[in-house]
């Protein structure tokens, strides 16, 4: 999942995390698409800690792999 945009009042702006950065992994379940993602988090509350395995590419295809750590939010809808 790539990302495109961050809040800057979410815990996950305070990562390393970057604009372009793609999400392989969360929880150690591998993600590709929000339904994986979703799956990935199921169950989960708001303010639980979650991992997630990054990726950062380079122009030449290259990337470097990282992980982060960040809480979980709720959303009312």
């Amino acid at each position: 999942i790539k990302l495109i945009d961050t809040v800057d009042d979410c815990d996950i702006a305070s990562t390393d995390l970057q604009v372009n950065d793609v999400i392989v992994s969360v929880q150690g379940e591998a993600v590709d698409d929000y339904d994986s993602l979703n799956a990935a988090i199921a169950g989960l509350k708001g303010g639980d800690t979650i991992e997630a395995r990054c990726r950062r590419y380079q122009p030449d295809g290259n990337f470097e792999e990282f992980s982060i750590q960040c809480k979980t939010v709720s959303i009312s809808l």
